[in-house]
């Protein structure tokens, strides 16, 4: 699986590829909500991604990578 996270200033964006379940998923936390090993702060957790909503995802929530983004446009793992 690859994981991939972005922090900004409220949220934690966890995203990647699941390679076994072959699909992308989606997190965001809210951190002044989270504490250690609790997902009291879960926000979005969508996983069996299409590419498209996976591009949504990622435009909405600025994932500025390119390398990802090509990968997901493209419907490859990365």
């Amino acid at each position: 699986m690859s994981r991939y996270t972005k922090h900004t200033l409220k949220l934690e964006i966890a995203y990647g590829y699941d390679r076994p379940l072959s699909s992308y998923f989606f997190q965001v936390f809210d951190k002044s909500k989270m504490r250690e090993g609790n997902e009291e702060g879960l926000i979005i957790d969508e996983s069996f991604l299409t590419n498209g909503r996976m591009l949504t995802l990622m435009n909405e929530y600025k994932i500025d990578e390119p390398d990802h983004l090509l990968a997901v446009a493209m419907d490859s793992p990365f």
